[in-house]
């Protein structure tokens, strides 16, 4: 399918990754810890006063940290300093009830038919077309896992759309498409547009510690410093990443390991097919 050109120019305000390989260039994730205020002693990090309280105590205390847009049209900005003020209140209020430190806080959402999310399967390259055309906007597919602890893999703002693509990689994230050894290791495939199994250089900051009583499923996950995710997938000249299927629910045919996603992909391009669902 056609590629999904983005405009590189005319932006009210310049997006996050306007110039992506600039970016990533002398990302490090040293630099980025030395700006977060950390807990005492290198003892951790406390999230709610890193996203909130160290801009309310600083230069920024007066920016706009939050807005939120109503279904009336209203628009309600709130700075750094209220927020502060806010959370504390609400804080606050929790102790009433009985509410102590550590115990978890659940509210139930009211519907919200204007926000659609899909979590679990990649987007099929007919559904970022449709997308295209009914709202205007492409949608935009990425790639993360539980054990990674955050997106990995994604396509941001300004970058042209390949759909059916996961996108490129976040900086800081280091990514290759690998083979497994007899010998337990990998090794790692240099050619564009071979499929093998995602790999992830160990080490970004919320990479899960491991499986809590498993050893031996830790050990098929790890080998020569990457976690191996168990998809498998394939990176092209431009360096997006393609999801081809999970390395235990695929089929070989004439030497090609074959996905699911991408026999579904294939049928839907059929205009006599509205869905489809391989297994």
């Amino acid at each position: 399918m056609p590629i999904i050109k983005k405009p590189r120019s005319g932006w009210r305000a310049t997006p996050n990754l306007f110039d992506y390989e600039a970016v990533c260039a002398p990302f490090s994730w040293e630099t980025a810890r030395s700006e977060l205020d950390g807990l005492p002693e290198g003892s951790g990090l406390n999230i709610p006063h890193e996203a909130v309280d160290r801009h309310a105590c600083g230069p920024r205390e007066n920016r706009v940290a939050l807005r939120w847009l109503s279904r009336t049209g209203q628009v309600y900005d709130y700075t750094y300093v209220q927020m502060r003020e806010l959370s504390c209140r609400f804080a606050n209020a929790l102790q009433g009830p009985g509410v102590g430190k550590d115990d978890p806080v659940y509210t139930l959402l009211g519907q919200i038919p204007e926000l659609c999310i899909t979590i679990g399967e990649p987007f099929k390259p007919n559904a970022v077309h449709w997308g295209n055309e009914a709202f205007g906007l492409p949608l935009h597919d990425n790639c993360w896992q539980t054990e990674t602890g955050g997106i990995m893999i994604a396509k941001y703002r300004t970058m042209d759309i390949k759909p059916g693509s996961m996108g490129r990689l976040i900086p800081g994230i280091e990514a290759a498409i690998v083979h497994r050894t007899e010998n337990g290791g990998v090794e790692v495939l240099e050619e564009t547009n071979k499929q093998g199994e995602l790999a992830l250089r160990s080490g970004w900051p919320c990479m899960f510690r491991g499986y809590l009583g498993e050893a031996e499923r830790d050990r098929r996950c790890s080998a020569d410093g990457w976690y191996l995710t168990g998809d498998l997938a394939r990176r092209d000249e431009d360096g997006y990443f393609w999801f081809v299927g999970r390395a235990d629910d695929v089929i070989q045919s004439a030497g090609h390991l074959i996905g699911p996603f991408e026999v579904e992909s294939v049928m839907m391009e059929h205009p006599a097919v509205a869905e489809a669902g391989v297994i």
